[in-house]
């Protein structure tokens, strides 16, 4: 796609990912009725097990002309990349994709030495849309989840037909775009529009995907095919209107398309016409337009896991997932341009190492359906991290959670001897991290990683922050808790200057133990008390302190079109160039990407490591920009090193801390 990777620097901007839907797809729907799409489609056109079609009147798009108008999708990541474990022939278990299977030039993990069926697990693919029978449009490719290798004796023997033409990908979220190109060409024509939504195949009926009740025993089309459908209401279709007060969500399509005399020298069209006849009026939806999709089955008559009853869904029943992170995965490689991550409905670590979320990261749980304008109100708070300008970004609570509180919706389990890093300027939304004995979960700077979490803790709780750190309001009856503070621990029943934060005692209660570390000094005054059988210490010594929040590139929307610009806030002359570098402080392994606005991974950059002495330690050529590289500095001292990145006309250089 010659020209598409250019015209994406600016969409990405302008077209913001909204992961929900119009209808709540997760839920048990057992008793509800059925969709009615009249004809079914043929199903000679599921190719693969997970196809992507649609047709009028879900998606107006599908009446544009071909010959003028092509259309292309792509398929992304933007979670943990599940695989199944197929040794087990009782269970459906996923594990992680490992990074040493990773080839980011093919944005692919290679499983063969797991799964004779599959080559290639795709982190991201873009192919073409192709109109087909029944006045319906779908992928050219054929596509299937990684899962369905649990409904076929085959996927062990790797005899699966058509195997060799497959794009596979992992059971997990995965977002789905369209894009209308300006030309017949979609690999070489420039983007005009496109339309996003997100899928989480880890909650709802997917999370027993296929719908058989043993493994590798055989299913027919309707336990094992997929269709997703997705839909496009304007504001006409969806009976909104352009009054706040009264339109019950709020307009997520608000601002100016781009310029349409750049295609074939058609004018824009006008909103209010967007719904009539003339396929060039739609092309851009009008404001209060609502994006969505439908998951359904083989024949794409009704939503998928259910079977038809006198027009009312019943279960068809598969076997319950667990999925698993049991390798080391450099999650700085999933959505790398928006740097959002969903979390997944539940996920044990069972790992031996640490899991670092990396900077500058938002990571959050899906929604079921659109927010009212009320609820993203509510929601628009500084504890969330606002407030918001646009209103569109505002992380309103999820609505899937089991009970009333929205951190309930998505599990981590640390289990012993497994670690979660959570480094500055990590945004999280909607999660409970359960640290099981012997299991470690670490955050730093949390007074820059705002958001909506808790813990639930039995082993270890680090907080490790560059300003003071004040303990109030809080009993301590399990687990142990590490405070580290660059400046002063407080801890008391009215220590927070902060006069919003509850005031109350501080109380580490029998069996709990907590642990202060401060480079000045640590203060316990009225309302601190460690209970008789509880552990507590406190200590000042010189602290390696939590790095601040390194640069990142903003990208500001400054009209409509190419008038989208791109800044950067880093002090260094080479504005549009950033090295990541995660974690940090590190045990030693530390994961690097080069990030360049303007480059498209055609520029070869040299990356060297200097100890405090100028002496160089650590070297590599040919460095690609946005491909990860993990660097190996265990060997080495502990102390403060120098990371430098260089090409023929650019150079930039950050510090790393190993310990």
């Amino acid at each position: 796609m010659k020209h598409v990777f250019f015209i994406l620097l600016f969409l990405i901007c302008m077209f913001p990912i909204y992961a929900q839907n119009t209808y709540n797809p997760y839920p048990d729907l057992t008793g509800d009725a059925e969709f009615n799409y009249g004809a079914a489609i043929n199903t000679g056109l599921n190719d693969g097990e997970y196809q992507f079609i649609f047709r009028p009147p879900t998606h107006r798009w599908q009446q544009l002309d071909p010959n003028q108008f092509a259309l292309s999708y792509r398929i992304e990541v933007l979670s943990f990349p599940f695989t199944p474990d197929i040794q087990l022939n009782n269970a459906r278990v996923f594990n992680v994709l490992s990074d040493a299977a990773y080839n980011p030039l093919t944005n692919s993990w290679n499983i063969n030495f797991t799964l004779p069926l599959f080559g290639n697990v795709f982190r991201s693919y873009e192919g073409t849309l192709a109109a087909s029978s029944n006045n319906a449009f779908r992928i050219n490719e054929s596509s299937t989840l990684v899962s369905a290798a649990f409904s076929s004796s085959n996927a062990i023997s790797g005899n699966w037909p058509g195997t060799t033409n497959r794009i596979i990908y992992p059971h997990t979220i995965l977002k789905h775009t369209i894009y209308v190109h300006c030309g017949s060409d979609w690999q070489n024509d420039p983007i005009i529009d496109e339309l996003s939504f997100v899928i989480d195949h880890t909650r709802g009926k997917m999370k027993e995907y296929p719908f058989v009740t043993v493994n590798y025993a055989g299913s027919q089309t309707f336990q094992h095919d997929i269709n997703v459908f997705p839909e496009l209401f304007l504001s006409n279709d969806y009976n909104q209107n352009t009054d706040p007060l009264t339109i019950g969500t709020i307009d997520y399509f608000p601002v100016a398309e781009p310029d349409f005399n750049l295609c074939n020298g058609q004018l824009a069209p006008n909103p209010s016409m967007a719904s009539s006849s003339n396929p060039m009026n739609f092309i851009h939806p009008a404001p209060y337009s609502l994006t969505g999709f439908k998951l359904l089955d083989a024949l794409g008559d009704h939503q998928a896991g259910y079977n038809v009853n006198s027009g009312f869904l019943s279960p068809m029943f598969g076997i319950l997932h667990t999925y698993n992170v049991n390798e080391s995965i450099n999650l700085s490689i999933i959505n790398p341009s928006e740097k959002i991550i969903y979390n997944p409905s539940e996920v044990t670590l069972t790992y031996q190492g640490q899991i670092v979320f990396p900077d500058h990261y938002t990571f959050k749980t899906i929604r079921g359906l659109y927010p009212t304008a009320t609820e993203v109100n509510n929601a628009n708070t500084i504890a969330n991290c606002g407030p918001y300008t646009d209103l569109r970004d505002v992380p309103v609570p999820t609505d899937l959670s089991p009970t009333t509180d929205p951190t309930d919706a998505s599990l981590y389990h640390i289990e012993n001897g497994s670690s979660i890093v959570v480094n500055p300027c990590v945004k999280i939304f909607d999660a409970t991290f359960n640290v099981k004995a012997g299991g470690t979960f670490t955050y730093m700077n949390r007074s820059t990683n705002c958001g909506r979490w808790k813990v639930q803790n039995l082993g270890t709780v680090i907080e490790r922050n560059s300003n003071d750190i004040y303990l109030q309001n809080a009993t301590i009856n399990q687990g142990k808790y590490q405070y580290e503070s660059k400046g002063i621990v407080y801890a008391g029943k009215n220590v927070n200057p902060d006069i919003t934060v509850t005031q109350g005692n501080y109380i580490v209660d029998v069996g709990a133990e907590v642990v202060c570390v401060a480079e000045n000094k640590i203060i316990l005054k009225d309302g601190f008390k460690a209970k008789d059988g509880s552990k507590f210490h406190a200590y000042t010594t010189l602290f390696v302190d939590a790095p601040p929040c390194p640069p990142m590139r903003l990208q500001n929307n400054a009209g409509s079109g190419n008038d989208s610009q791109e800044q950067e806030v880093q002090a260094n002359n080479n504005p549009r160039l950033l090295l990541s570098l995660s974690p940090n402080p590190s045990n030693g392994i530390v994961h690097s990407i080069i990030y360049d606005a303007n480059d498209l991974q055609k520029i070869n950059y040299n990356l060297s490591i200097t100890n405090i002495m100028g002496n160089e330690i650590y070297h590599l050529s040919s460095v690609k920009s946005q491909m990860p590289y993990d660097l190996d500095l265990s060997k080495y001292p502990k102390g403060l090193y120098f990371v430098k990145v260089q090409s023929i006309n650019k150079i930039f250089t950050e510090k790393i801390i190993i310990q």
